[in-house]
């Protein structure tokens, strides 16, 4: 009852603590991919992939007769790429690496506490947007099964068996192209050509993005312009979010979202004024053009960068070579 209160009743708080012990198997197994543990990861499209399969005999007693398998799933698996080390064998016919006593001498008997690994490479396919193969949120199943012998925790004697999945998640792949023009593009240029000092010259910036596997998000697209060189605030096509502010931040193009498979370009205008400084030479009309990007199924940042656009127009297919220079 209540103390302060003999017709009311008391309530009566009961605390139960519980504590559980996770144990290991007796035979562990890990893969280290690309030199890290985690459950999932994400590698570039057409880069070597290197997997170290970790083992450890957790058993209070020796175990023996080791098998261990590792079955790789996936569309985007270059198979020619395989290579087992440690003396396992590339299954083609399953896509399973294997190892065993035959092949390697440490899996016939592991004392107990005992630490090991193999290690072997693949690399995904390349794709394109151009190949007409597109696969979308790409990935790769590393699937890891190990067989011993030995007494479990209950004091049986049999065959132990550990197993584990991973998954690699590809990343897409961004084209990228940055290129200067005068005779084409959507607008009309003027000026002299080859361009000349202190007379101006209008030229347009083409930057182009092609996606392949994966949606992207926050795309953007920012390059600066020189002393010398004017933003005359013409946009092709109308209705896209490219921007210039002065002072070093240059022109931006917000590009947003880009599905798997899909395109974005946009043109803009500037204006080139050369000093008697700069005869004979092949000025820069923007800085360098640096590309970001956030891939929706890998989880990871994409970036890309491309050297400054020059008057030398190699893009463009009506301009020689003689009319990229500085003249008098």
């Amino acid at each position: 009852k209540n103390p302060r209160d003999d017709q009311t009743l008391g309530i009566i708080y009961n605390s139960i603590s519980e504590s559980t012990l996770i144990s290991k198997p007796s035979f562990s197994v890990d893969l280290s991919i690309n030199g890290t543990l985690a459950e999932e990861h994400s590698v570039a499209l057409g880069k070597g992939v290197r997997v170290d399969v970790v083992w450890q005999n957790n058993n209070p007693t020796k175990v023996t007769d080791a098998v261990i398998e590792v079955s790789l799933k996936g569309e985007m698996l270059n198979r020619y790429s395989v290579y087992a080390g440690g003396g396992g064998f590339y299954r083609s016919v399953d896509d399973t690496i294997v190892w065993e006593k035959s092949v390697n001498p440490e899996l016939a008997s592991i004392e107990s506490g005992r630490k090991g690994s193999m290690s072997f490479s693949f690399s995904p396919i390349t794709t394109s947007v151009d190949s007409g193969r597109i696969i979308k949120n790409p990935q790769i199943t590393l699937e890891v099964t190990a067989r011993v012998r030995g007494t479990s925790e209950s004091g049986s004697t049999g065959e132990i068996i550990t197993s584990l999945i991973r998954k690699i998640k590809i990343e897409t792949t961004l084209t990228f192209n940055s290129k200067g023009l005068y005779f084409s593009g959507p607008f009309k240029n003027t000026g002299p050509l080859p361009p000349q000092a202190e007379k101006e010259t209008t030229y347009t910036v083409v930057w182009s993005i092609r996606n392949t596997s994966n949606n992207v998000s926050n795309v953007s697209v920012k390059t600066t312009l020189p002393i010398y060189v004017k933003w005359l605030g013409q946009v092709s096509p109308l209705g896209q979010d490219v921007s210039y502010q002065e002072g070093g931040a240059g022109v931006l193009w917000n590009v947003g979202a880009i599905p798997a498979g899909g395109s974005r370009e946009v043109a803009f205008q500037i204006s080139f004024l050369p000093s008697l400084s700069q005869i004979n030479q092949y000025p820069s009309l923007t800085g360098d053009v640096v590309l970001s990007a956030f891939d929706d199924f890998s989880k990871t940042t994409l970036s890309d960068r491309k050297a400054p656009i020059r008057t030398l127009l190699t893009s463009d297919p009506q301009f020689v070579q003689s009319q990229g220079a500085v003249v008098k």
